[in-house]
């Protein structure tokens, strides 16, 4: 078709083979937890034997301990499972999105149409999401390397130096888990499938607040409706980074959010009272490291035929983002 429509093919199958490998990783992990099961019921199965001859002796605590240690690891291999099956649930939202980006591109007359504008921006959110993964997920996960490296040392050694040590570690591969969920819900909420737009709004206004000390409002006006799910998750990622943008450079005290549904759009207007900036200083508007950035906000808007315009209130002060979108019923 064009360049585009292969890169987007070719991403399709990139994430389809990651499904797979993701897939036979973790039957791989049910095999490792069915083995840990046999090799418990063999070590119990000798115990039991055991006991019937002596009542305790060095290689039966010896035994005990080395069940201790299966179902450490068993119990992390679990983990690592739920953390596999999360990834998976991921990869399948993408795989279903360039599927219908895809189909809307064969059944498209002008399959040309702002393809430059689409592959950056893509590209621009996929760099901001390793970049998320390799500050967070890949530090904590090398960070566990160590920590295993060193229980192996000290394990017959120091017993107990090595079981506080995995108790650390359990608290590391936790943390990783509530990491990887964020990074998945910046992706794409889950609630958004479930609940639709309005919870999920919510509850991204709520996640804002936590990470600020900036009074935040959010009102609605007109008759809610169903939105398409592409115009919905816009919605969804503009908010969101307009108020990181607010959060992180106006030095404010409150933001206001309006989304107001009439019949044939929706239009998102955001206002903070804070320091404001130079609109035609395009020092002033690039991408920020934190999230997709006005530019690449802009060009979100555009390519769902909207309209966006920014604005300072009066002296300067404060900034105003106006977004109007096509409700595509």
């Amino acid at each position: 078709m064009n360049k585009v429509y292969d890169y987007l093919n070719r991403r399709y199958i990139y994430y389809n083979d990651k499904k797979n490998e993701y897939v036979n990783k973790e039957h791989r992990i049910e095999l490792n937890i069915e083995q840990i099961d046999a090799a418990i019921a063999n070590i119990k199965a000798e115990l039991s034997s055991a006991d019937s001859v002596f009542k305790c002796n060095d290689n039966s605590i010896f035994k005990k301990q080395e069940i201790d240690k299966l179902l450490e690891e068993k119990e992390t291999l679990k983990e690592e499972k739920v953390s596999l099956q999360e990834s998976i649930e991921a990869v399948d939202l993408e795989i279903k999105e360039l599927d219908d980006v895809l189909k809307e591109y064969q059944e498209s007359e002008d399959i040309n149409s702002h393809g430059m504008v689409v592959v950056e921006s893509q590209e621009r959110e996929r760099q901001r999401i390793a970049r998320d993964i390799h500050d967070s997920v890949v530090q904590t996960m090398t960070g566990l390397v160590h920590k295993s490296e060193f229980c192996t040392k000290v394990m017959d050694k120091d017993p107990i130096r090595a079981k506080l040590e995995l108790e650390v570690i359990n608290n590391m591969v936790r943390n990783c888990i509530d990491e990887l969920r964020a990074i998945i819900y910046d992706l794409r909420p889950m609630s958004f499938d479930d609940l639709g737009i309005d919870v999920t709004l919510n509850r991204v206004i709520e996640r804002c607040k936590l990470n600020t000390d900036m009074n935040i409002t959010y009102t609605i006006e007109g008759e809610p409706y169903q939105l398409k799910s592409v115009v919905a998750l816009s919605i969804i990622r503009i908010i969101q980074e307009a108020c990181n943008n607010s959060i992180k450079y106006s030095k404010g005290k409150n933001i206001k959010m309006q989304l107001i549904y009439s019949k044939n759009d929706i239009t998102l207007i955001h206002e903070d009272d804070g320091i404001g900036f130079d609109f035609n200083k395009p020092s002033n508007i690039t991408e920020n490291n934190t999230g997709f950035g006005i530019s690449s906000l802009k060009e979100r808007v555009f390519l769902l035929g909207g309209k966006i315009s920014f604005s300072s209130n009066n002296n300067g002060v404060g900034t105003v983002i106006k977004v109007i979108i096509p409700t595509l019923k």
